[in-house]
């Protein structure tokens, strides 16, 4: 078995640009928007899943398990 870590990857997920001003937020320097997911977002865990869902669509329960950001490959060799 190899496994493998994608926790420092899940932030590279765009936010919808419909989305943006959902992700507002206000500092005493101005007002952000998140252009890409942050861990505390609502619903990241579920992003991530779908997307690592799509990306490896094939082989999912075949040669490999993914758990949020951690990703087990399994094979005979």
């Amino acid at each position: 078995m190899s496994f493998l870590d994608v926790f420092s990857r899940y932030n590279q997920i765009l936010v919808h640009p419909t989305n943006k001003l959902n992700t507002t937020f206000r500092t005493k320097w101005g007002i952000y928007a998140y252009q890409k997911m942050s861990f505390g977002l609502i619903n990241m865990a579920e992003n991530v899943k779908r997307s690592m869902d799509i990306v490896f669509r094939g082989i999912i329960n075949k040669s490999m398990v993914i758990c949020l950001v951690d990703i087990a490959i399994y094979s005979k060799k």
